[in-house]
């Protein structure tokens, strides 16, 4: 038993026995369980999508029945929804804003008004940027794809994934997606990436598709990455025997700075006085409303100090200097209004910092 939607759209290499080699079961069951699979859905969608009309598809025909009026909330909750996801802030803060804009007699339906709906709102808008980005991919001939990971607030493995190809002949950059891995090996990071791109690149594994279209990869110098045994690059090479996999530029320089400082005992002095200082005003709230009364005093400007070790790439370090550049003058004078007129434990640390600052 074979079912035709899912033989003739479903490329995601997964298993599917009603696609090939077909299922040898009749049972009921079997079929519901099919008939809910992501790959059958898609497949039925897709379907769908071939032989209706553009102007006949459910969507657009609820877009094309809304008033003038439905249009415009629409495009404003958009709009909400892409600066949420642009600043970073929660999906909360949607409801929050929907409550602004009817304080100031926008009517928007409450029914909106949940973190759900910002989510749905947001997922809509990466499918078609995600649009934007195969379609420049299938008029560029190939394309390199750059990968990193980190461990999210709720401690699960994501790898970040973008891809950079040539558009009208120059070279551009996107973000692609999060993704996922149950597991920071080798093996559970390729797999992520073949699905990125045969799910949302939509390239097939075939001989025109993404292992003859991927020419590069990019990662940090670590061995699950680029392992001459095991690494990403090495198991990903299996597939694609043309691949040049380069470790990543900012990351060598990352490294090349850190083995500076390590050489030039001065620049490590000067890192801890950075962080010294950083540690003096963040953890006590007296100390920094103190150190804001004398800015006001001198009429100077205060950058906050910032954590040095915050993050591992070089911008944090440059916001770092930065702030000592910009506001030394405030630093030193309040610390050596502290150094004489503060407590024992005060009187210390502040002399501890400006015998190095």
């Amino acid at each position: 038993m074979h079912c035709k939607f899912c033989e003739k759209f479903d490329k995601s290499g997964k298993r599917n026995s009603f696609r090939n080699p077909g299922c040898g079961s009749i049972r009921l069951q079997e079929v519901k369980v099919h008939e809910a699979s992501e790959q059958h859905v898609r497949s039925e969608a897709a379907e769908l999508a071939s032989v209706c009309a553009p102007n006949k598809l459910p969507i657009i025909e609820a877009v094309l029945k809304m008033e003038q009026n439905q249009k415009v909330h629409m495009r404003i909750l958009f709009k909400i929804a892409f600066w949420l996801a642009q600043k970073g802030s929660p999906y909360t803060d949607f409801a929050r804003i929907i409550e602004l804009l009817q304080a100031i007699r926008e009517p928007i339906s409450d029914s909106y008004k949940n973190d759900k709906q910002a989510k749905c709102f947001i997922s809509f808008i990466h499918k078609m940027m995600n649009q934007q980005v195969v379609a420049d991919l299938e008029e560029s001939e190939f394309f390199s794809v750059l990968c990193d990971g980190t461990t999210d607030v709720s401690t699960r493995e994501q790898e970040i994934v973008y891809v950079r190809f040539l558009r009208h002949g120059r070279p551009q950059t996107q973000f692609i997606t999060l993704k996922c891995v149950e597991k920071a090996d080798a093996e559970h990071i390729k797999e992520a990436l073949v699905e990125v791109f045969e799910n949302d690149l939509r390239l097939s594994g075939d001989a025109i598709g993404w292992k003859s279209g991927l020419i590069g990869a990019s990662f940090d110098g670590a061995s699950v990455m680029m392992g001459h045994r095991n690494g990403v690059s090495i198991t990903l090479r299996e597939s694609v025997p043309h691949l040049i996999s380069i470790h990543s530029s900012a990351h060598r320089l990352e490294l090349a700075v850190k083995d500076t400082i390590k050489m030039v005992s001065y620049m490590s002095v000067f890192d801890e006085v950075l962080q010294a200082v950083f540690k003096h005003y963040k953890n006590s709230a007296k100390n920094f409303s103190e150190l804001r009364q004398t800015t006001n005093a001198l009429n100077c400007k205060l950058m906050r100090p910032v954590n040095l070790y915050g993050t591992r790439w070089l911008p944090h370090h440059e916001r770092a200097v930065k702030s000592m550049e910009v506001s030394y003058q405030v630093y030193s004078t309040h610390l050596e209004n502290t150094a004489r007129s503060g407590n024992k434990e005060q009187k210390e640390k502040a002399r501890s910092i400006l015998k190095n600052l």
